[in-house]
């Protein structure tokens, strides 16, 4: 039996099951792993009065993320 996040929702379960992700399914612990590598960037900008914005922007996440987060519903 796959380890499943405590509190597991239906949706979590689904995500699980063999087929769901892939062709073989994926573990948590892996769905973990591939979307801890998604990028996100923070651009500094001075302005003339002294005021710095940070702006934060997701990079564009590879397919196997994106595919994730549709089954997420993330999207």
């Amino acid at each position: 039996m796959r380890e499943k996040p405590a509190g597991a929702t239906p949706m979590a379960e689904t995500m699980l099951d063999p087929g769901h992700v892939g062709s073989e399914g994926r573990s948590w612990k892996t769905i973990r792993r591939v979307l801890q590598t998604h990028c996100y960037t923070t651009i500094v900008v001075p302005t003339k009065g002294g005021k710095t914005y940070r702006l934060r922007r997701a990079v564009e996440p590879e397919e196997l993320q994106k595919t994730i987060y549709e089954k997420l519903g993330i999207a």
